[in-house]
């Protein structure tokens, strides 16, 4: 009889084993129609807006039973506090998605912004990618979030891209592909589903699909080994999540005149079959222009959904934009999927799959389970721990560069050093660092000349407000040749900004590149030029000195 009993336990542990690993089974043989597609869409939220907006949201997630937000505007507590309204008015737990391609500080206020992913490309040891990719996942779970659309694997091999350009490692595919790499296996270790994206590659583009559809005129092989390339490895090693950008690639698409995210023969084809991917494919935002100048809201979100998206994605930050989103795009895009299901046009066999798919994942982060109230003064205090500020710190550091160094070259023991400061800056943390430890003359462009002829040991030139968008990144040519008459051997110029700048210069001045105007890149740029630290890193992409690159606009 003990025997009897005892197996009545086993049994019963099982079923309730089996029970709870069901969960996203059992909650898919419940769903209405109407449900399974609402876990398809994701919608833009702004947690510091005003009580309409949360209305316009609620309703999505009532009415339409919204899968998931990307939170566009906030601060940590306004987060904290949305997030735990937004899944208590859900049935099913919500994705909450963000943009932090390099840290919260990227979108949202009152948190920490790391370097830019060019920046990090100067940085030779790869494992401090893994090591802030870890940090940003461990900053976005104490805030609710669960996936970040991040990394970007693009490789810019175009200076004019508008888009893309900083948020890429550089131009070279298999260091583009090993940093990235490390960066997901720090955030997914802290479980947060890493996205990587824009595929098949946005990065040979002089258009931004924000605003029009880009061309990608490139054969189908050069796309393989370059653009296609950081994505398989992404996929090879475990990636949740791939976005496919708005684009238009006549060698994979054939002689139709659809973007890449609206062709099965990119999504479904290519990066489901082709490369194997199990994970979700997540569209980039369906209200871009790239989509919205030649389709309806209708037939984006119909063709997105059978050219094989798990997940539709909406987002802007425009509150005019949001509101449209929110009141009309979603709304009219559900609808339409929903009598695409019931004529038959669609079938549910094939959106049961998807959102299966999706409350496994949801499962598997344990979104089924009770969530723990936030301890908004302690995950303030974890949100900027000397940790990651050092962190951050390190990083910037580790990938200044220097590029043709002169004799002079560090300033350490130099007496009078001349100093020009172009561009504005609201605290030039530089030259307050630099005269800390040298006699520091503050020149104008007038003064060059005869601060030469003077008992000078050096001069320094700092350019800040670089603009990629600008003609000539907003540089002015005329001053600059009469810069490139100083002695190239007495003579540093420091750009905080692109390295596709040094474009603009000539190769025999020394140049040191800080690649971000951010005040642990201005106070490690000064302490490199002192000689108080060595300059480690190297230049991420390729540059030819004196091309003058005038980007279209």
């Amino acid at each position: 009889m003990k025997y009897f009993f005892f197996l009545i336990l086993i049994f019963n542990f099982l079923c309730a084993h089996e029970d709870e690993s069901n969960w996203a089974k059992d909650t898919l043989s419940k769903m209405t129609l109407k449900e399974k597609v609402g876990q398809l869409f994701i919608a833009p939220v702004c947690p510091l807006r005003e009580d309409e907006h949360v209305k316009d949201i609620l309703r999505l997630i009532e009415d339409y039973h919204l899968g998931g937000v990307i939170v566009k505007q906030a601060d940590p507590i306004t987060q904290m506090q949305m997030v735990a309204l937004l899944q208590d008015k859900a049935n099913i737990p919500l994705f909450i998605t963000q943009d932090a391609e390099n840290g919260l500080g990227m979108r949202m206020q009152n948190t920490i912004a790391f370097p830019k992913n060019l920046t990090l490309g100067a940085i030779r040891d790869d494992s401090y990618m893994y090591l802030l990719g870890k940090e940003i996942g461990k900053q976005m779970r104490l805030i609710g979030s669960h996936i970040n659309f991040a990394p970007v694997v693009d490789v810019n091999t175009n200076p004019l891209n508008p888009i893309i350009h900083m948020r890429s490692f550089g131009d070279d595919v298999e260091k583009v592909a090993a940093k990235a790499m490390q960066f997901v296996k720090g955030l997914q270790e802290e479980g947060i589903l890493a996205c990587a994206k824009h595929f098949p590659g946005h990065g040979d583009t002089i258009c931004d699909s924000h605003h029009d559809l880009p061309l990608i005129p490139h054969s189908k092989t050069r796309l393989e080994n370059i653009e296609l390339y950081p994505f398989k490895v992404m996929i090879e090693n475990d990636v949740d999540c791939v976005m496919v950008a708005h684009l238009h690639i006549p060698s994979l698409v054939g002689n139709e005149i659809i973007p890449s995210s609206l062709s099965s023969k990119v999504v479904e084809k290519i990066l489901r079959k082709d490369l194997n991917f199990e994970g979700l494919i997540i569209s980039d935002a369906l209200n871009m222009k790239a989509l919205r100048l030649y389709f309806s809201v209708e037939d984006i979100a119909y063709l997105a959904y059978i050219s094989g998206h798990d997940i539709l994605l909406y987002g802007d930050h425009i509150h005019d934009e949001v509101d449209y989103i929110l009141q009309n795009d979603i709304p009219r895009a559900m609808e339409a999927l929903i009598r695409g299901f019931e004529e038959k046009r669609l079938k549910i066999q094939d959106l049961d799959e998807r959102v299966l798919r999706i409350l496994e994942v949801k499962e598997r982060l344990s979104l089924c389970e009770k969530q723990n109230p936030f301890h908004m003064d302690e995950i303030l205090k974890q949100l900027h721990s000397e940790y990651a500020k050092e962190l951050k710190k390190k990083l910037y550091e580790l990938a200044i560069t220097v590029v043709d160094e002169n004799t002079i070259f560090p300033l350490k023991d130099s007496k009078k050093i001349a100093y020009l400061s172009l561009g504005d800056i609201e605290q030039d943390l530089f030259y307050e660092t630099l005269s800390e430890n040298v006699d520091l003359i503050p020149v104008t462009i007038d003064d060059l000349d005869s601060a030469e002829e003077k008992d000078i040991a050096a001069t320094v030139i700092s350019f800040y407000q670089i603009n990629p968008h600008k003609e000539n990144y907003g540089i002015d040519l005329e001053l600059l040749k009469e810069m490139e008459k100083l002695n190239e051997q007495k003579t540093i110029f420091i750009l905080f900004g692109t390295p596709y700048a040094m474009s603009l210069f000539e190769k025999e001045h020394t140049i040191l590149l800080a690649y971000e105007e951010d005040m642990d890149a201005q106070i490690a740029a000064a302490n490199i030029l002192l000689g108080n630290m060595k300059a480690k890193g190297h230049l991420p992409v390729s540059v030819l000195k004196k091309q003058t690159f005038s980007p279209v606009r």
